[in-house]
């Protein structure tokens, strides 16, 4: 998912910097996440996400997100959402989310092989409102490309 959301090529080229600086040495893996984290300020200054929490909230935490996705054809939003997934059904009420990265191909702009973000749901949002996909109701919508946002 990692190199889906910076890109082949500057998750190559964060893996270059880390084995630069780590050698043959000993590392941690915050040493990993420091250098995808400098790369990917490098070649995306301009992002909103906060991308030391987005690598934390997938490699340190426990679990993973169901995420629903659902659409209002009267006006053309589609809303994000995740929770905990939880054999038992029942949270212990404890409120955990990740950085989810989002990606979508339409019937119009059928695009399956950018896998970079449009846009993200927060780690601290249970939900988020997708606006402007100027996507005709009779299109369709077809979120998670490739599967990279899992």
């Amino acid at each position: 998912m990692i190199d889906h959301v910076m890109t082949h090529e500057s998750f190559k080229k964060g893996l270059t910097l880390y084995l630069n600086d780590r050698g043959n040495g000993t590392a941690k893996d915050q040493d990993l996440i420091d250098s995808l984290v400098q790369q990917y300020k490098n070649d995306y200054s301009k992002s909103e996400v906060d991308f030391q929490d987005f690598l934390v909230s997938w490699v340190r935490q426990a679990g993973h997100p169901i995420i629903t996705v659902k659409r209002n054809y009267t006006d053309q939003t589609v809303t994000v959402s995740q929770e905990r997934f939880l054999l038992s059904g029942n949270s212990s009420g404890a409120k955990q989310g990740w950085w989810v990265p989002i990606t979508y191909a339409t019937k119009s702009n059928p695009n399956f092989t950018v896998t970079y973000p449009s846009s993200w749901l927060a780690r601290n949002d249970s939900e988020k409102l997708v606006e402007g996909l100027n996507v005709p109701n009779d299109d369709w919508i077809i979120f998670n490309v490739q599967q990279t946002g899992e």
